[in-house]
C-alpha cells in the first residue's frame, strides 16, 4: 500500500466528513461513535477525523491497526518547524503529527482565539504546511511542517553511494 493511496483514501474520506457539516473546519471537528449492546455495555471510540480517516483506510485494505506490515515501507511523520530549527517529534500516523503541530500553534494564541487549521499538502514531496486562521483574519502560513519519511528496513550500500 503506497503512501499517495492512503493520502487519496484519507482526502476522500475527510471530504465526505466535512460535508456533513456545511462550513465546519476539520481541526476542530471530534468524531464520537458507540455502539450499546447488551444491558449495559457500551463499545465507543473518539477522536479527530484525521484519526477516524485512518482507522477507515485501515479497515478498507484490511488491517486492523495502524502498524505496517513487513513487506510494506515504514513511513514516518516528522512534526517540524524548520524555519526556526525545531523537529517537534516523529510519529507512525500523519495525524498525530498534524495534531502535535496545531498544539502548538493554539499556545501561541491567547485562550479563547477561534483558530481554524488547514493543511496544504504537495504530493510529490511529501509535505504538508499548516495554515491558519484566527478569529476574522486573513489565513497565514504558520511554519508547521508535516513530512512523511520512509524508513528502509536493511542497508543497501548501492543506494547510499
Amino acid at each position: 500500500m503506497t503512501h499517495r493511496r492512503r493520502e487519496a483514501t484519507r482526502r476522500i474520506i475527510t471530504a465526505a466528513i466535512q460535508k456533513t457539516i456545511p462550513g465546519a473546519a476539520l481541526a476542530g471537528m471530534h468524531v464520537e461513535i458507540s455502539e450499546k449492546y447488551g444491558e449495559n455495555a457500551t463499545n465507543s471510540w473518539s477522536g479527530s477525523v484525521m484519526a477516524l480517516a485512518d482507522r477507515i483506510h485501515a479497515a478498507l485494505y484490511g488491517r486492523t491497526d495502524a502498524e505496517p506490515d513487513d513487506s510494506e515501507a515504514l513511513t514516518i511523520y516528522r512534526a517540524e518547524h524548520p524555519n526556526s530549527g525545531i523537529t517537534l517529534r516523529h510519529y507512525r500516523t500523519e495525524a498525530a503529527a498534524r495534531a502535535h503541530c496545531e498544539a502548538e500553534e493554539r499556545r501561541s494564541w491567547p485562550t479563547g482565539t477561534h483558530l481554524a487549521f488547514d493543511w496544504i499538502e504537495d504530493e510529490e514531496g511529501g509535505v504538508a504546511e499548516m495554515t491558519v486562521v484566527a478569529g476574522q483574519n486573513e489565513e497565514s502560513t504558520t511554519g508547521y511542517v508535516v513530512t512523511a519519511l520512509e524508513v528502509a528496513s536493511e542497508h543497501d550500500e548501492e543506494a547510499d553511494q
